[in-house]
């Protein structure tokens, strides 16, 4: 899909998913994902998506809302 926002779109069922990450979440080695993460491209992306819920967050921890 040229106009959509991300490149792949799956449709799955619900009990199919839930039983992939309970296993995903099971079988998890790491204590800290931003440093498991080795595909430079994707950690990036990450960093972009962690640093803008940082600046949303803020508002928050001050107390604005």
């Amino acid at each position: 899909m040229p106009s959509a926002d991300y490149p792949f779109r799956v449709v799955l069922n619900r009990q199919v998913v839930q039983l992939a990450v309970n296993d995903y979440l099971a079988h998890m080695e790491y204590d800290n994902f931003k440093a498991s993460i080795d595909d430079e491209d994707y950690h990036d992306t990450c960093l972009s998506v962690w640093k803008s819920m940082l600046m949303y967050g803020e508002q928050h921890r001050r107390g604005d809302l």
